[in-house]
């Protein structure tokens, strides 16, 4: 599963190794790209079922939880 979200044009960003990106916006196309299948996958795990979709919640574990 992977998710992108495009930043302003007039900034930067570093991320190293750590899920940042919260609430994917499904139908903002110009600043959201994701795998094809991410809402079947969230949901046929129980990982998901609607409303807003925090791809860190979802898919890692915890953001706080990283090695």
């Amino acid at each position: 599963m992977w998710v992108a979200q495009r930043i302003p044009e007039d900034h930067v960003t570093v991320v190293a190794n750590l899920f940042v990106i919260r609430t994917v916006d499904f139908d903002d196309h110009e600043n959201f790209m994701y795998s094809s299948n991410i809402k079947d996958v969230a949901k046929r795990n129980n990982w998901w079922e609607s409303g807003d979709f925090d791809f860190t919640l979802i898919y890692s574990s915890g953001e706080y939880a990283h090695k």
